[in-house]
């Protein structure tokens, strides 16, 4: 009886080390510093390397010829310079890795038309992506390319990339399930780029369910900077992490949305520049994140412009302390009161808010870490503290 026990209790043992190794193998980041909801992305690995080897637009050796075949793949490139598009790259077969760490020289530069991802399961790292309006006069009009888009698409991360000279938004990754923009360059958009608005220059969109962005510079744009916006696949589920950001001289509104989200807004630092003292009143220049800008009368998913900071119990705060309400459609956020909601909130380290992106993810989901417990009663909020 007791051999039998004892081996039943070394097969436990066994079992329990082997599905160990087997989630720690499943759970390997995407590459060294990989962070947030995307970190986990997998891209082309395991699969064949495909080398670029000219700056072509099409044909045996080019990028788009890379990204048109199927099944896991890494794309290094064997030759650095720019390549001029002569189509938009959209991007339909997954499993890729595009490695633009591995181009010689000055790396790699995508111009003319924009990139997409149409699919899941992306990795692109150490890339340029400059769309510009050069081809405005060929297309004609309503060419108002973005220089980086994904929506409706899962598993994506973007390291180390610079995004720049668009006519639309420069990024536009949002409307997704599990991704991560990190550490990217997203600037200079173009203000009279050609588009049906006239003066544009628009920044980023950005969300998603389960999306983060974090160590990204935004700088020198009209507005959305970012803008913070959901898209009708993720709608009501976007759980969005923006942290740690720096956004400099924004003309127009800069961060603002977050209708229908739940959203971290932490230790990002905003600057002012010569566009936003020039065209802006102080409100703008020192507002944190203007939250409810498409809100209805009686639309119950819309969150208030006086909507407070997720507290404990997710409660409103006393009259007396809530935001000033500014009139309806006043894209404005008190700056005192979110700093002083900061000063308190953060040091305690409160269990209810959540610290992590994936702290709020499902507890079912394969992707949330075990020693991480999310939030009991979740609430539609929108969370701006500033680390001390």
């Amino acid at each position: 009886m007791k051999t039998r026990l004892l081996i039943k209790y070394m097969m436990l043992i066994i079992a329990s080390v082997a599905a160990s190794a087997q989630e720690r193998i499943e759970r390997t980041p995407a590459f060294p510093g990989a962070e947030g909801w995307g970190r986990y992305v997998t891209g082309g690995r395991g699969g064949k390397v495909l080398h670029v080897t000219n700056l072509r637009d099409s044909g045996y050796g080019s990028l788009r010829w890379a990204c048109e075949q199927t099944g896991p793949r890494i794309v290094v490139f064997d030759i650095s310079g720019t390549i001029y598009l002569q189509s938009d790259l959209k991007i339909t077969n997954g499993n890729l890795t595009i490695a633009g760490q591995t181009a010689p020289g000055d790396g790699i530069c995508v111009a003319d038309y924009p990139v997409t991802f149409a699919c899941p399961n992306i990795i692109a790292r150490y890339m340029r992506f400059r769309p510009g309006n050069r081809m405005a006069e060929t297309e004609g009009d309503g060419f108002e390319p973005d220089g980086l888009g994904a929506v409706d698409s899962r598993l994506i991360i973007v390291d180390h990339c610079s995004i720049s000279w668009s006519v639309d938004e420069c990024c536009s990754i949002y409307g997704n399930r599990f991704t991560t923009v990190q550490w990217c360059i997203i600037s200079q958009s173009l203000r009279y780029g050609g588009h049906s608005k006239k003066t544009h220059g628009y920044g980023a969109m950005m969300g998603g369910e389960g999306a983060s962005y974090h160590h990204n510079l935004l700088v020198h744009h009209d507005s959305r900077c970012p803008r913070l916006g959901e898209r009708p696949a993720t709608g009501a589920r976007d759980t969005t992490d923006f942290r740690c950001n720096v956004m400099y001289n924004w003309s127009g509104q800069g961060c603002y949305g977050a209708e229908n989200m739940n959203a971290n807004i932490v230790n990002n630092y905003y600057k002012p520049g010569p566009g936003t003292i020039a065209s802006r009143a102080v409100g703008y220049q020192r507002r944190i994140c203007g939250v409810g800008v498409n809100e209805q009368e009686g639309h119950e998913d819309v969150p208030r412009v006086g909507t407070p900071v997720c507290r404990r119990k997710c409660q409103p705060p006393p009259p007396g302390r809530r935001r000033r309400q500014l009139g309806p459609g006043h894209m404005a956020a008190d700056f005192r009161y979110l700093s002083q909601q900061s000063r308190k909130i953060q040091p305690r380290r409160e269990p209810h808010a959540p610290q992590r992106a994936d702290e709020i993810l499902p507890r079912d989901n394969p992707l949330r870490s075990r020693r991480l417990q999310p939030c009991a009663r979740p609430c539609r909020s929108v969370t701006v503290a500033r680390l001390p």
